[in-house]
């Protein structure tokens, strides 16, 4: 999800392996970031521009469960903003959001378990409700049969669930998780991370908490120097959420 003009937020997971091939090749990056479009396959539309550097949150771990699972992708142009390109809000450090707080995760994963589907071509969005990390402990302890000693989901992960079996999917990893504050106001709050299934009867899905990270996703920014303006939106939580991001790794 875009941040700024030169950076976007996805999830950490995705950029291990690109991390490690950039290393190698001395940062020879052959990756393109499209914006601005909500097909898939599209690029009338859209625009494409390369990535100059990847920044996985350094502690990053992904034993048994994945956890500080966020990385920032700067890109090596600033983008033009316009009616389909805009930067997302980031959260206060401090924001917490109510138990049953309605958002909306988008993304071109699967709409279905089943290996015969076909992703689609174009974004989808469902609608999520939050739940707070103590019901989403339970209930995913219920599930996978763990001890209550386990730690799953800790304060830097946020739950969300939708009990006619909306859900996040394979595909949609990385993909926002955004709520409204006001009547032009959306605020990524969430990045697909993992689940159990897509969709299954009392099993929340689990995102990185963004508001977690906002002060390193600033401070990395600004030693990068990037454009601010995530910061003043952070503070005035005034821009237009755009819907139509793709990354393509």
């Amino acid at each position: 999800m875009l941040c700024s003009q030169e950076m976007i937020q996805v999830y950490g997971y995705c950029c291990k392996d690109m991390f490690v091939t950039f290393s190698l090749s001395h940062r020879n990056y052959d990756y393109t970031v499209k914006l601005g479009d909500i097909s898939y396959f599209a690029t009338n539309l859209s625009t494409v521009v390369s990535v100059k550097d990847i920044l996985i949150y350094p502690r990053y771990t992904e034993l048994i469960f994945y956890r500080n699972d966020l990385a920032l992708v700067q890109l090596a142009s600033p983008v033009t903003y316009n009616q389909m390109i805009q930067p997302v809000c980031l959260p206060n450090d401090n924001l917490n959001l109510k138990n049953g707080t309605r958002c909306w995760v988008t993304g071109w994963g699967k709409t279905s378990t089943d290996e015969n589907i076909i992703r689609p071509y174009e974004l989808h969005e469902a609608d999520q409700f939050i739940i707070e990390n103590e019901q989403c402990n339970k209930l995913l302890r219920k599930h996978l049969f763990i001890p209550e000693f386990v730690p799953i989901v800790n304060k830097k992960m946020i739950c969300a669930y939708h009990p006619e079996g909306k859900d996040a999917c394979q595909g949609d990893s990385g993909g926002p998780l955004v709520c409204q504050f006001g009547k032009h106001t959306w605020v990524q709050v969430g990045i697909v991370s993992w689940g159990i299934g897509c969709g299954e009867e009392a099993v929340p899905g689990v995102y990185t908490r963004v508001s977690g990270f906002s002060k390193w996703i600033i401070k990395s920014m600004n030693l990068r120097n990037s454009s601010i303006l995530a910061s003043s939106c952070l503070l005035l939580f005034s821009m237009l959420l755009p819907w139509s991001i793709l990354i393509h790794l």
